[in-house]
């Protein structure tokens, strides 16, 4: 898990391997952050140009903070990626969101 302030831009990225460990390209990409601790989604299912790696940023709303008494906020990343009818794969990654006082 990494961390990022309260009202940063960040980057994540993601890469989708075959089975044998090679780089594909999925033929859609869906992603979708909630917050860990309540539950909340804070930016809705959207879908990113099709790649074998693909870059995620972060923007200042997804990196907001939920419940202004938390010191932090652990967020979720989930992303799936479509090969076709019935064949998908799908993986998450988490960050932490750092409530800075004067923000």
């Amino acid at each position: 898990m990494f961390k990022v302030n309260e009202g940063t831009t960040a980057y994540v990225t993601f890469s989708f391997k075959d089975k044998s460990g090679s780089l594909v390209a999925p033929t859609a990409i869906l992603y979708w952050i909630d917050d860990v601790a309540s539950g909340q989604r804070v930016r809705e299912s959207t879908e990113v140009d099709a790649g074998s790696v693909v870059e995620i940023k972060l923007t200042t709303t997804d990196t907001r903070i939920v419940a202004s008494t938390s010191l932090s906020e652990e967020r979720r990343i989930t992303v799936r990626g479509d090969y076709g009818a019935d064949d998908a794969v799908v993986s998450e990654t988490f960050y932490e969101v750092v409530n800075l006082a004067g923000v």
